[in-house]
């Protein structure tokens, strides 16, 4: 019985200095992964309008503003704009 509290305890140690080591690492690469996610977007937008050197999101007021000009029953199908952005050269 003292043996198998024994491994337990072992165990709960290993897990918890396992769990901190995750947390650490998941702080230091959180900062890296979300510029780089941002770079990737920027790219993705620019690689649609090449002559672009800035983009700005458009808010919800204006996208449904715009979106009454689209024709062939849009919005009566599902589909609908979540996000809109102005391009500025």
């Amino acid at each position: 019985m003292k043996k198998i509290i024994k491994d337990i305890l072992i165990l709960c140690i290993i897990t918890v200095i396992c769990g901190g080591v995750l947390g650490y690492v998941y702080q230091i690469t959180l900062s890296p992964i979300e510029k780089q996610a941002q770079q990737s977007q920027q790219d993705a937008y620019l690689e649609v309008m090449k002559e672009a050197t800035s983009f700005k999101e458009i808010n919800s007021k204006e996208i449904n503003k715009l979106a009454k000009q689209l024709k062939n029953n849009y919005g009566k199908n599902g589909i609908t704009i979540e996000k809109a952005l102005k391009s500025f050269k």
